[in-house]
């Protein structure tokens, strides 16, 4: 990787785990996955926030296959609080899709990035089956909630299972710490 902005946090089997710091005109590394004009807005706002967002990416043999945007919690998902963190959007390029890199992605994002965090969540179309099933095998809980979205600013209402357009995923650290303890 030739950027200042890229550090490498792990590498193993052929794969790396690079985080990238996005600035305000480059909100992602690279040209994988070119944001569209609403997405490059909620990337802005993110950025000029409180918090800054991270963008993780997985390489596999020397080639960027995918990454994954992880978020302070406790602004616009509002069952995450500033304890947590909240996953995406992720993106794996179609020639590497079904190959389980997004669960890998996530999984490294979640031992390396998130040690200090309670959760990780993330919101998922429940259109989308293919990363509502990787997120489950990450570990995540795909049966905690349901969202919409709703209006131009794409605000994120809770609601009622059954009732949402969108599943909320749940990764609970502590959990998973817990049962490595025992």
């Amino acid at each position: 990787m030739r950027s200042k902005r890229m550090r490498k946090i792990h590498e193993e089997d052929g794969c790396v785990l690079w985080e990238y710091t996005p600035t305000l005109f480059k909100p992602l590394f690279g040209n994988i996955d070119p944001p569209s004009f609403v997405r490059r807005i909620r990337f802005l706002l993110e950025y000029l926030s409180k918090g800054s967002y991270k963008v993780y990416y997985l390489e596999v043999n020397g080639t960027i296959v995918g990454y994954n945007v992880l978020v302070p919690g406790g602004r616009r998902l509002k069952c995450s609080s500033s304890k947590d963190m909240v996953s995406g959007p992720s993106f794996v390029l179609p020639e590497y899709r079904g190959n389980g890199y997004i669960v890998k992605l996530l999984k490294l994002g979640i031992t390396y990035c998130c040690q200090d965090c309670e959760n990780v969540y993330a919101w998922i179309s429940k259109s989308n089956s293919a990363s509502i099933k990787a997120y489950g095998k990450a570990g995540f809980d795909v049966n905690y909630g349901e969202l919409n979205i709703v209006g131009k600013m794409r605000k994120l209402r809770q609601v009622e299972k059954g009732a949402g357009s969108n599943i909320i995923a749940k990764y609970s650290l502590h959990k998973q710490n817990n049962a490595k303890q025992d």
